[in-house]
C-alpha cells in the first residue's frame, strides 16, 4: 500500500513539474481523462523520449476512448471449461466431432443459466479501465510493424491510426494479444518482401481458416471471446471470426477493419465481415476464416444499409448530432459508425411520405426493415414537413418509417417499397377493393435448403433380400428436384417380399441423405398397415450435431438424417423388417424448412395497416395450398402459423403471385 501510494506521489509530482506542457496535450480531452494519471504517464513517457507522432497517436486513442467497452459475465469461466474438456486434454478435438461435443455441453449450461446469465452480464467502459503501460505497448508494436511491413510503410498516419494502432478490434475483452498474434504470422513478411496487401491477406487467412469455424450456437457464450480463446476453442461466431481476422492482420501492419448488416433485409439476423484497406484507397471484402479478397461473400445479397466499425468518433453519426441519448434507439446512440452502403450496391437518396404524429412533433424518424417478427430500425433521417429523405439506400427492399418516443417504436407512416431505380411506393390497403389470396408458402424457399432438395437427385428407394442391397429392386428413383412437402410413392411390384429397404442418397458429392419422413406401409385383409423393423443404415451425423437415421423415422417433418460429411454420396437409411414383407407404399418427405402448408395445421394471414390485422384463423385442408378471401388489395402481407415455425416474410400479392421482400 505504500509503494502504490508512493508511486502515485511521484506521478503527481511529474504532473506538476510538466505543468502547462502536459495540458498542451490534454486540452482537447474530457477532464476525467485529462487529470487521468495514468494518460499523464503515457504522455509523459513520449514526451521524454521526443516521439511526438506516438502522442498524437496516443491522443488519437484517448480522444475516442469514451464509447468504447467490453461486455463481462462470471460464468464465462465456466463456459470456458466445457470448451476445454478434461477428456480431450483441455482442448476441442481438431476434427468435425468438436461441433457436436460444443454444442451438447453449450445447450446443457444454456439450460442450466437461462434466467440469470442475462444478469450477470456488465459493461466495462475502456476509459475506467486505463493502464498506461496496455497502451504504450499497443503503441510501440504498431508503428513496429508499420515501418517494418512491407505493405505497411506507404500507409497515411490518419490510415494508420484507424486500421492498425487500435487495442482493440470490436468488443472482445481487452487483453494482450499484439505479440502472440505477431509471432503466429510475422513469418509472411519474410515471404516476399515485394508482396502487396491482398496477397499477404489472402496468405494469412488461409491460415486463419485452419485455426477457427464458425458455429452460430457460440451465440450462447455468455461474452466475446479474446484472441487466445478464439485459438484455444477454435469455434465462434461471425463477430468473432472477423475480431480474429483483424488482430491478427494488424499484428503484422495489414489495414484491415470491420464492415456489417445491422439486420437483413430479407431474413433474420445481420451479419459482419471484414475489409481490407488497398494500396491505392479503395477496400475490399473478406471474410476471416473463410474467404479471401476478391471472392464473393454475399455479393448479391441485398443488405439494405452497410456500416463500418471505426475507432474514431463520426460526427456525422446520431450519436454526436443528438446529445440526448434518451432520445434515440441504443443502435444509434453509437458514434463509431460508418456508412459504407453504396460500396456494396447501387444506392439513392429516397424521400418517404410520413403520418403527423398524433403526441407532439417528432425530430427524427428511423427507416426499418423486417427480421421475420418485427421492424428493425437501420438508419435515420431529420422529419421535414411530413416527410424524410433517407440517403445512401439501397433498393430492391421493403421500409417502414417509425418514430421513436419513450423507448417505443410508433408507426410513422405506410410501408414502402423501394425498386431497382430507387422509386419508392407505398402500401395502402384498399379495404374497398378485395382479392382472394392463395398460397402454398409462409417463407421463400431459400436457395440452401434448395440445393438440398437438387442434390436429392439421383437417390432411390430400393428394396432387398440381402443386407448389403446387392441386385435390389428398385422402388423409385428421384429424377426430379423433388417438392419439399409429404408424398406417398407406390410399389410398382406388391407381390414380392423383402427383407429390408433403404433409401439411398444420390451419387452426388452432396448426397447427404437428408430424409425427414420415411414410413413404410404394407397391406392386409384390413387395409394399409404400417410396418416395422430394425433401424439400419449410415452411423453418426453431421458435425455430430445429432440429425441422426432415427430421425427420417420420427414422423416429425422438421428433423431430419443428415449424414456425416465423409459418407456424402453414399449414406443410406432403411429398416430390417422381422420377416420379409411386401412394401405397397412409402410416405416420403425430404429435408425441409417446414415453411409450406401443412394439412389440419392452423394459419392466419396478415396485412399491415399502423399495425398488422389479422384477417381470421383458417385449418388448412390440404397440403398443397391454402386461401383466403376478402383480403385487401395493394397491401403488405404476412402468413403466420399458430401450430408451429418460425420463420414468416412479408410479401405483396399482385396477379396471383406472390412477391417475397
Amino acid at each position: 500500500m505504500k509503494k502504490t501510494r508512493l508511486f502515485y506521489f511521484l506521478i503527481l509530482l511529474l504532473f506538476i513539474s510538466c505543468g502547462n506542457d502536459i495540458e498542451l496535450y490534454t486540452k482537447e480531452l474530457s477532464p476525467r481523462l485529462a487529470n487521468n494519471l495514468e494518460v499523464v504517464k503515457a504522455i509523459t513517457h513520449y514526451k521524454h523520449k521526443g516521439e511526438t507522432q506516438k502522442i498524437k497517436a496516443l491522443l488519437f486513442l484517448l480522444k475516442n476512448i469514451d464509447g468504447h467497452y467490453a461486455v463481462s459475465n462470471v460464468l464465462s469461466k465456466e463456459y470456458d471449461s466445457i470448451l476445454s474438456p478434461k477428456e480431450f486434454g483441455g482442448q476441442l478435438p481438431a476434427n468435425e466431432t468438436k461441433y457436436g461435443i460444443a454444442l451438447q455441453k453449450l445447450i446443457v449450461l444454456e439450460e442450466k443459466y437461462k434466467g440469470i446469465k442475462s444478469t450477470l452480464t456488465k459493461i466495462r467502459y475502456d476509459n475506467q479501465v486505463l493502464v498506461s503501460d496496455y497502451l504504450i505497448e499497443n503503441i510501440d508494436a504498431s508503428f513496429e510493424v508499420w515501418k517494418k511491413s512491407p505493405w505497411a510503410k506507404d500507409l497515411s498516419f490518419d490510415d494508420f491510426c484507424e486500421t492498425i494502432l487500435p487495442y482493440r478490434a470490436d468488443r472482445e475483452p481487452i487483453h494482450h494479444w499484439r505479440k502472440k498474434a505477431y509471432e503466429n504470422f510475422s513469418w509472411v513478411m519474410k515471404t516476399n518482401p515485394q508482396i502487396d496487401r491482398i496477397s499477404a491477406c489472402s496468405i494469412i487467412n488461409d491460415s486463419l481458416k485452419k485455426v477457427l469455424s464458425n458455429m452460430i450456437e457460440m451465440n450462447m457464450y455468455p461474452k466475446r471471446l479474446t484472441y487466445d480463446k478464439m485459438y484455444k476453442f477454435k469455434l465462434g461466431i461471425c463477430e468473432d471470426e472477423t475480431t480474429f481476422a483483424v488482430l491478427a492482420m494488424r499484428s503484422v501492419g495489414l489495414p484491415v477493419g470491420i464492415d456489417f448488416v445491422p439486420q437483413w433485409p430479407w431474413r433474420s439476423m445481420g451479419h459482419s465481415w471484414n475489409y481490407l484497406l488497398l494500396e491505392d484507397g479503395r477496400t475490399v471484402p473478406f471474410m476471416g476464416t473463410e474467404t479471401n479478397p476478391k471472392v464473393p461473400h454475399f455479393e448479391k445479397d441485398k443488405k439494405g444499409k452497410v456500416f463500418r466499425k471505426t475507432f474514431s468518433k463520426q460526427e456525422t453519426t446520431l450519436a454526436q448530432i443528438e446529445k440526448d441519448h434518451s432520445k434515440i434507439p441504443d443502435f444509434f446512440k453509437s458514434p463509431y459508425l460508418k456508412d459504407v452502403t453504396h460500396l456494396y450496391g447501387k444506392t439513392y437518396d429516397v424521400t418517404i411520405p410520413l403520418e403527423s404524429p398524433t403526441y407532439g412533433e417528432e425530430k427524427y424518424v428511423y427507416l426499418s426493415v423486417f427480421d421475420n417478427q418485427e421492424w428493425v430500425s437501420v438508419d435515420w433521417a431529420v422529419s421535414k414537413q411530413k416527410e424524410a429523405t433517407f440517403k445512401n439506400v439501397e433498393g430492391g427492399i421493403v421500409y417502414l418509417p417509425l418514430y421513436y418516443r419513450q423507448q417505443q417504436f410508433l408507426s410513422a407512416g405506410h410501408p414502402v417499397v423501394v425498386n431497382e431505380k430507387g422509386e419508392a411506393t407505398q402500401l395502402i390497403p384498399n379495404k374497398d377493393k378485395t382479392q382472394t389470396v392463395t398460397l402454398k408458402r409462409k417463407y421463400p424457399l431459400h436457395k440452401r435448403m434448395d440445393d438440398y432438395l437438387k442434390n436429392m437427385i439421383g437417390g432411390r428407394i430400393e428394396l432387398s433380400n440381402h443386407a448389403d442391397f446387392r441386385k435390389p429392386y428398385v422402388m423409385a428413383t428421384i429424377e426430379a428436384k423433388p417438392k419439399p412437402y409429404l408424398r406417398t410413392i407406390k410399389a410398382m411390384d406388391t407381390i414380392g417380399k423383402y427383407k429390408y429397404i433403404r433409401y439411398l442418397s444420390s451419387a452426388q458429392d452432396s448426397g447427404r441423405c437428408n430424409v425427414a419422413i420415411f414410413n413404410v406401409y404394407g397391406r392386409n385383409n384390413r387395409g394399409s398397415i404400417k410396418l416395422k423393423g430394425e433401424l439400419i443404415g449410415t452411423n453418426r451425423s453431421y458435425r455430430g450435431y445429432g440429425a441422426e437415421k432415427r430421425m427420417a423415422f420420427d414422423d416429425d417433418p422438421s428433423t431430419f438424417f443428415d449424414a456425416p460429411e465423409e459418407e456424402w454420396g453414399k449414406a443410406w437409411v432403411g429398416l430390417k423388417f422381422e420377416e420379409p414383407s411386401a412394401v405397397f407404399s412409402v410416405d416420403f418427405m425430404p429435408r425441409n424448412d417446414t415453411n409450406t402448408i401443412f394439412e389440419g395445421q392452423e394459419y392466419e394471414l396478415f396485412y399491415w395497416d399502423k399495425g398488422w390485422q389479422g384477417l381470421g384463423k383458417k385449418i388448412a385442408n390440404d397440403s398443397r395450398c391454402i386461401s383466403f378471401e376478402k383480403v385487401p388489395l395493394g397491401a403488405l402481407y404476412l402468413l403466420h402459423n399458430y401450430s408451429g415455425g418460425n420463420e414468416e416474410r412479408i410479401f405483396k400479392y399482385e396477379n396471383g403471385k406472390v412477391h417475397w421482400y
